[in-house]
C-alpha cells in the first residue's frame, strides 16, 4: 500500500506546484497555452520516442496486452458511438471522450500500482507502449482526419505524436539505435514529460474551476467517470475471463482497467481545443476513485 499512496502523493504534490504557479501568475497570463503546446510538441513526442525504441518487438505479444488493446478500444468504439449517433457530437469530441474512458494513466501511476498490487511493472509498461506508440497517434489522425480538407490529406501525418510513433517503432523492430548524443537529450526531454503534464494540470484546474457550471456538464463528466471506474475494468476482467487466462492476469487486467485516465488525454483535447475541461474533470474524478476500485478488485480476485 506504501507505494500506492506514495505515487498517488506524487501525482498531488506536482498537481498543486502547478496550481500554485498558476494562481501566483508565475509564468503569465498565457501558461496554460504555453505548457500545454511544450508537452504535446516536444516532451511528449520524446517520452514515446525512448519508451518504444528500447521495448523489444518480442515483448509486445503477450496474452495481457491482447486483453489490455481489447478492453481499452472496446471502451473506445462504445463511447464514441455513443456520442456520434445518441448524442450528435462531431468527431473530435467523440474521440476525446472515448479516451477519457478507456486511456490509462500507465506511466506515472500504473508502474507503482502494478508494482504493488501485481508484483510486477510488465503490465504498467505494455499499457504505455501500446497508448504511446499505436492509441494516442491513431487517435489524433483520427481527430486531425476529420478536420482536413480533402486537399490536406496529409496534415495528421505532420502530428508530432504521430511521427514520434512511427520513428520509435521503426527503431523497435529494426533493433536500430540511436546515437548517444541524440538519444540522452531525448532521455531528458521525456523525463520532463509526466512532471510537465502535471503541472499543466495543476495550472489549468487554478485557471477554470473543477465542474464548473457552463464549463462541462457534470452528468457527462460523472457518466465518463463511471465509464472508466467501473466499466473498464469491468470489461477488462471479462475478456480475460473469456481468453483463458491465469488468475493473475486476469487480476493485472482488471488493476490495468482501473487507473485513472491520464492526463495526456487533457493535453491532447486541449491542444486541440476540444473537450478539453471535460477531459481535465473526469481525470480527477476517476483519479479519486481509483484506489478504491483497484482495492475492491485486489479483495475479489486475488
Amino acid at each position: 500500500m506504501g507505494d500506492v499512496i506514495h505515487g498517488f502523493t506524487v501525482v498531488a504534490l506536482i498537481i498543486a506546484a502547478g496550481f500554485g504557479v498558476g494562481r501566483a501568475g508565475i509564468l503569465g497570463p498565457h501558461a496554460e497555452k504555453v505548457l500545454s503546446a511544450l508537452v504535446f510538441n516536444v516532451t511528449t513526442p520524446a517520452l514515446i520516442i525512448t519508451h518504444t525504441a528500447t521495448t523489444r518487438p518480442g515483448e509486445l505479444f503477450s496474452p495481457l496486452l491482447v486483453v489490455i488493446v481489447a478492453a481499452e478500444m472496446t471502451m473506445l468504439v462504445c463511447v464514441a458511438v455513443v456520442y456520434l449517433l445518441v448524442l450528435r457530437r462531431g468527431v473530435a469530441r467523440a474521440v476525446f471522450a472515448g479516451m477519457a474512458a478507456s486511456y490509462v494513466n500507465a506511466a506515472n501511476l500504473g508502474i507503482p500500482f502494478a508494482v504493488y498490487i501485481l508484483g510486477d511493472p510488465f503490465p504498467a509498461v505494455l499499457a504505455i507502449v501500446f497508448q504511446t506508440s499505436v492509441y494516442a497517434p491513431l487517435a489524433l489522425l483520427l481527430v486531425d482526419a476529420s478536420r482536413s480538407a480533402s486537399h490536406e490529406i496529409l496534415r495528421p501525418l505532420k502530428n508530432p505524436i504521430v511521427i514520434a510513433a512511427a520513428i520509435g517503432v521503426t527503431l523497435s523492430v529494426t533493433g536500430w539505435t540511436l546515437p548517444s548524443v541524440v538519444f540522452e537529450p531525448l532521455t531528458i526531454l521525456s523525463d520532463a514529460a509526466v512532471g510537465l503534464a502535471l503541472v499543466f494540470f495543476g495550472v489549468s484546474l487554478y485557471s477554470t474551476r473543477f465542474l464548473e457550471a457552463g464549463t462541462v456538464s457534470r452528468r457527462e463528466a460523472a457518466g465518463l467517470a463511471a465509464a472508466k471506474s467501473v466499466l473498464h475494468p469491468a470489461v477488462a476482467i471479462g475478456i480475460a475471463v473469456a481468453l483463458g487466462l491465469d488468475s493473475p492476469s486476469v487480476v493485472a487486467a482488471g488493476i490495468m482497467g482501473a487507473l485513472p485516465t491520464a492526463q495526456n488525454v487533457f493535453i491532447y483535447s486541449s491542444q486541440y481545443g476540444t473537450a478539453s475541461h471535460l477531459a481535465r474533470d473526469v481525470s480527477v474524478i476517476t483519479t479519486l476513485a481509483a484506489l478504491p476500485t483497484m482495492l475492491v478488485i485486489s479483495l475479489l480476485l486475488m
